[in-house]
């Protein structure tokens, strides 16, 4: 498995995008990696689909496209619950690999630890084959060298041959999202120290919030040994720019109305952010609304079909 890009399915669109490129290729240039907020068994924000619809979806318009689970677990979904029904609900939909990530609930890198191996067993005594992604973004539980080497070490020993069934570490390198713009400090040194790390123990490196970064500093990291990517709202919000691109200024106001009232944008926004800048609201909590009644309205059979095309060519772009 040599995917180097994967990406949160934000739309029906960037799905569908994925796929053709995917299809077109007749590889897996691009995987999905949905969290428990946007697809989960019991429904998500993204088209409104519960894990079996969304992977269904996919299965039956590719046959490339990897599932992976992004932020599986406890603490991660709508509810404070052990998300062990979440898990078990990926892996008979046919989830490739699930990012084991309890780290919200660590109260120590042990601690964080025993909760992993803890859900790696549960996951394993379901499916023997499946394979998993273990640690975690900077913004959850942020861990320097030392700290990934703990783990991995702790995982190695605790596991035994189990520890084959890990394909990721999360390596950290000072990613960090706010505003709709990328505000992490890179550290390309911090990068490949622990890119290296995870290469010692047999794994590859996945760095999270790979967003809003240019083609060069995506390289430059893939040049240090980073094994693959994740970018998640980037694309929501292009889609979301075009879609504003086709809209009037009652439209706007309509849609700003909307997004506001949806309190999407808390998690996203610095202290400082203008709540009554309508379009760059618009733009970083759009897509969190594309399932609302005024957007399945606007967006129609021409409009759909315009914006699927700006947004297949700008992955494309991000990804050659």
């Amino acid at each position: 498995m040599n995917t180097k890009y994967y990406l949160g399915p934000m739309s029906l669109n960037i799905v569908d995008c994925v796929n053709e490129i995917n299809n077109e290729n007749n590889k897996c240039l691009i995987g999905l990696i949905p969290s428990r907020r946007q697809i989960e068994y019991t429904g998500g924000y993204v088209n409104n689909w519960t894990t079996n619809q969304f992977s269904s979806y996919v299965k039956n318009n590719s046959k490339f496209t990897i599932l992976q689970r992004d932020h599986g677990g406890r603490m991660q979904g709508n509810d404070s619950d052990d998300g062990k029904e979440s898990y078990k609900q990926d892996i008979e939909n046919e989830f490739t690999i699930l990012h084991i990530d309890p780290w919200k609930s660590a109260e120590s890198l042990k601690d964080g630890c025993l909760k992993t191996i803890e859900d790696i067993n549960y996951c394993l005594d379901l499916n023997k084959n499946i394979k998993f992604e273990v640690g975690t973004e900077e913004a959850i539980y942020p861990y320097d060298e030392n700290a990934l080497e703990f783990i991995l070490n702790f995982l190695k020993e605790s596991l035994n041959h189990k520890f084959d069934s890990i394909e990721y570490a999360v390596v950290q390198g000072g990613t960090k999202l706010k505003n709709s713009i990328n505000i992490g400090e890179y550290n390309l040194s911090k990068l490949e120290s622990m890119c290296n790390i995870a290469d010692k123990f047999g794994l590859k490196s996945k760095e999270h919030n790979g967003d809003y970064l240019t083609k060069y500093q995506i390289d430059a990291k893939f040049g240090k040994g980073l094994s693959a990517i994740n970018i998640a709202p980037e694309f929501g919000v292009e889609e979301t720019k075009a879609l504003l691109d086709l809209m009037n200024n009652q439209q706007i106001d309509e849609f700003y109305n909307i997004c506001l009232d949806s309190k999407k944008w808390k998690k996203w926004v610095s202290n400082n952010f203008d709540l009554s800048n309508k379009q760059e609201l618009i733009k970083i909590c759009g897509h969190y609304n594309f399932t609302s009644e005024f957007m399945t309205k606007f967006r129609t059979k021409e409009v759909n079909t315009n914006i699927k095309n700006i947004l297949k060519n700008k992955i494309m772009k991000k990804i050659q």
